[in-house]
C-alpha cells in the first residue's frame, strides 16, 4: 500500500513539477520544437539586438532563457502588451507575430 501512495505521489508531483506558469489560468510547458522552427527566428529578428548575453536584460538566445524569461519576467506581458520592443525600435513586432509567440507561450 504504501508503495501504490509512492508512485502516485511522484507521479502527480513529477506532472505539475515542470510546468510553467504563464498567467493566473494557464500552466503548460513550451515546445522546443516550436521554439527553434518558429519562435527562435522571431526572437533573433525583433528582440535578440537587445536582449542578449551581458546586456543586463533577460536573456532571450535560447529556450532555456526564454523559458526562464516567461516565469521570472512575465514574458507573457511584455508581448501582449506591445512594450516590447519598444515602439522606437526597427522592425516593429508585426500583429501576426505577436500572436504566434502569444500562443507558443501559453501552449496553445
Amino acid at each position: 500500500m504504501r508503495n501504490i501512495f509512492l508512485v502516485f505521489t511522484f507521479f502527480f508531483s513529477s506532472c505539475t513539477y515542470n510546468n510553467l506558469k504563464v498567467d493566473d489560468n494557464t500552466e503548460c510547458i513550451p515546445d522546443p520544437q516550436v521554439f527553434s522552427s518558429n519562435i527562435k527566428p522571431i526572437l533573433d529578428i525583433y528582440c535578440v539586438s537587445c536582449h542578449y548575453q551581458g546586456s543586463g536584460r533577460a536573456l532571450l538566445t535560447d529556450y532555456t532563457s526564454v523559458v526562464s524569461t516567461i516565469e521570472n519576467d512575465n514574458l507573457l506581458f511584455w508581448v501582449t502588451s506591445k512594450q516590447m520592443p519598444p515602439p522606437n525600435n526597427t522592425p516593429v513586432l508585426s500583429d501576426q507575430d505577436r500572436q504566434v509567440l502569444t500562443n507558443w507561450i501559453r501552449c496553445e
